[in-house]
C-alpha cells in the first residue's frame, strides 16, 4: 500500500478542520445555526480523524526519512513531559479561547483574571500539548507514514493556535483583548516579557500544582501503558 491514501486522509483532515473552523464557519453557521454547525463540525472531525488513523495502520512502515537513535528516543521522552503538563492544564482549567467558553472573558476584568495558572505559559495549552506530543513522536518515528501522520497533528495544532487567535481577534470582545494582552500563544513568551501578571513565583507555582500532579500521572500512564496505547513499549 502506497502513502497516497494516508496523504489524502491527512489533507482532508487539515482542510476540513481549518476550513470549517476558519473562513467557512460564518457561512456554515448561517445555514445550520450554531448548534447544527457544532454537530456537523464534530462529526466531520471525528470521521476524518478515524480515516487518518485507519490509513496509518494500513500504511507501510519501511521507508525512512531518518532512522531513530537512542538520542531520538531520549528526546522524545523529554518532549512528552511538557505535553502532559499542558494537557493536564487544559483539562483542569477552563479556557476563554476554548469552544463555547468565551463567556469566561466577557469583560476586560474577567479576561485579565483568566490569565493565570497554565495560561501564564500559553493561552492555548491543549493545542500546544498536541504540538509537543507530535514532535516527540516525530523524532522517534522517522518512517514516511509516521511523518505524515504525526506531522498532520503538528500542522493542525500549530496552525490552529494562530487561526483561533485570528477568529477571536475578529470578534473583538473586550475580555478577549485583556486575556490576549496578559498571555501569549508561544509557550512562556508572556512570562519572559513580563506580560503574565504580577504574581510572585510562589503563587504562580501554586497555581500549577494541579497541572503538575495530573501531568505526572498522565506521563506515567503514557510511559508504562504505551504498549496498550501505541503498541510499543517505552522501557
Amino acid at each position: 500500500m502506497s502513502l497516497i491514501p494516508i496523504a489524502f486522509a491527512s489533507a482532508l483532515l487539515l482542510l476540513t478542520h481549518l476550513g470549517f473552523s476558519g473562513p467557512l464557519r460564518p457561512l456554515l453557521v448561517s445555514q445550520l445555526g450554531e448548534r447544527g454547525f457544532l454537530i456537523f463540525f464534530t462529526l466531520t472531525a471525528a470521521l476524518t480523524l478515524a480515516m487518518l488513523i485507519w490509513m496509518f495502520g494500513q500504511s507501510p512502515r519501511t521507508r525512512y526519512f531518518w532512522y531513530p537513535s537512542p538520542e531520538n528516543y531520549l528526546l522524545s521522552k523529554v518532549l512528552a513531559a511538557p505535553a502532559m503538563l499542558l494537557l493536564a492544564g487544559a483539562l483542569l482549567v477552563r479556557n476563554p479561547s476554548a469552544l463555547g467558553q468565551g463567556a469566561l472573558a466577557a469583560s476586560a476584568d474577567r479576561g485579565a483574571a483568566a490569565a493565570r495558572g497554565i495560561h501564564r505559559i500559553t493561552r492555548h495549552p491543549l493545542l500546544w500539548a498536541v504540538v509537543f506530543w507530535s514532535v516527540s513522536h516525530l523524532v522517534s518515528n522517522g518512517d514516511r507514514a509516521a511523518v505524515v501522520f504525526f506531522g498532520t497533528f503538528l500542522a493542525l495544532a500549530l496552525l490552529g493556535t494562530f487561526a483561533l487567535d485570528a477568529r477571536k481577534n475578529r470578534a473583538g470582545a473586550p475580555g478577549w483583548a485583556a486575556f490576549r494582552a496578559a498571555t501569549s500563544n508561544v509557550p512562556c513568551a508572556a512570562l519572559l516579557s513580563g506580560r503574565s501578571g504580577s504574581a510572585s513565583g510562589k503563587r504562580a507555582l501554586a497555581e500549577l500544582i494541579g497541572p503538575l500532579l495530573l501531568g505526572a500521572v498522565l506521563y506515567a500512564v503514557g510511559f508504562y501503558g504505551h504498549r496498550w496505547l501505541g503498541g510499543v513499549d517505552l522501557y
